[in-house]
């Protein structure tokens, strides 16, 4: 059984008239879609399973869902819109702490990145007389957290998603409950931690269609679900919507199939978008799940033309529409937030040498082509 605490006040962000309109904030590309965007954060207890991932504590597993959705609120200069998650700003402090040496200059930095805005509004009202609309589950990687793709998340909620992600504890190196607790430990990867992630889905998935969401879950369309994962989150996507009836058609962005036989192909419309180092990255796929990922070399070319081949084997065996698109410049990160963030911060913090391994591209052209592919997809697919 499970137990929700949505608790507005325990937000750690909300919709305020600015004070100070002089303030400069530094924004993502704005959202495409037709409606404006609200967030809201929701916690799931899982009573029945005993948290695996938390050595030596036998205790409820407890997750933490970020949820955007079509708002009928129209943004205007004197509204604030939802600041970025502070999960995030702790995770690109410890990244670059050591990048700037004069405590002072870091002082300013730092506290720069609490003006970083996105485009949702925090507990906005719902877009009226839009009837049900289709769902879209967004798993996210390994070692990211809360937030590490709203540039994505806001832009499929524009075009008339409710879109669900997941934050699967302990597998975010930093996360914050809604009562306030910060959790700091990242576990290593292993194989109990992707089959706990596939069983944390499978227990949001419950809630929500069980009235987890409240009056938001009066918009959802739970006939129409989609799902989205990025690295370890594309992992868990390659299984769960082959597997899951309720799934209707997914994508993965630069993960590989892991435990799952690509012999049998695909009886759902799938995609992956990918980098270009896709294959040589993770012909050895298995070893994702042994370490440290810095520690496990690229594939030789006989296991990247295995993989390769595996793959041309997966389409021809499907019944269902199976789509490969190559973001040329990418790297695997492309695919979160670090595309906007990379240009963001050299601004921020007037330096060239931002790095948050985000390949060549524009980091800007390519969270544009990546919205436009994920859009499309699931506009013919799953909307």
């Amino acid at each position: 059984m499970g137990y929700v605490n949505f608790v507005n006040a325990l937000c750690f962000f909300w919709v305020m008239i600015m004070n100070n309109l002089s303030a400069e904030y530094y924004y993502f590309p704005k959202p495409q879609g037709r409606f404006s965007v609200g967030t809201m954060l929701f916690e799931f207890v899982d009573y029945a399973r005993h948290d695996p991932l938390k050595t030596g504590v036998e205790k409820e597993r407890r997750l933490v869902v970020q949820v955007w959705y079509p708002s009928s609120v129209q943004h205007d200069k004197d509204i604030e819109t939802a600041a970025y998650p502070e999960e995030m700003i702790v995770m690109l402090k410890r990244k670059f702490a050591h990048m700037i040496e004069d405590s002072a200059r870091m002082k300013d930095c730092f506290e720069r990145l609490h003006d970083i805005r996105t485009y949702a509004l925090p507990n906005a009202p719902l877009a009226p007389d839009i009837g049900k609309i289709p769902v879209v589950f967004f798993n996210h990687g390994y070692a990211t957290t809360r937030g590490a793709y709203t540039s994505l998340c806001e832009d499929l909620a524009s075009h008339g998603y409710v879109v669900v992600g997941t934050v699967p504890t302990f597998i975010s190196p930093v996360n914050y409950y809604l009562d306030g607790t910060r959790i700091d430990f990242l576990v290593p990867r292993s194989d109990m931690l992707y089959s706990v992630y596939c069983d944390d889905i499978d227990f949001v998935v419950k809630q929500i269609r069980s009235g987890g969401l409240g009056t938001l879950g009066d918009l959802c369309d739970f006939e129409r679900i989609g799902m989205i994962g990025h690295s370890l989150g594309g992992m868990v996507a390659w299984n769960l919507v082959q597997r899951e009836p309720w799934i209707k058609a997914g994508i993965s962005l630069d993960g590989p199939p892991y435990h799952y036989d690509l012999s049998q192909g695909a009886t759902k419309p799938f995609m992956l978008v990918r980098a270009p180092g896709f294959y040589a990255m993770f012909a050895d796929y298995d070893l994702q799940m042994l370490g440290n990922r810095k520690n496990i070399p690229d594939a030789s070319e006989d296991k990247q033309q295995a993989l390769k081949e595996k793959f041309e084997a997966f389409c021809a065996a499907s019944s269902a529409q199976v789509q490969e698109v190559v973001v040329q410049g990418a790297a695997h990160s492309t695919f979160s937030d670090a595309a906007v963030l990379t240009p963001l911060l050299k601004k921020m913090f007037a330096m060239d040498d931002v790095d948050l391994s985000a390949g060549s591209i524009d980091g800007v052209e390519a969270i544009e082509y990546i919205r436009h592919q994920l859009v499309s997809f699931l506009d013919v697919h799953v909307k």
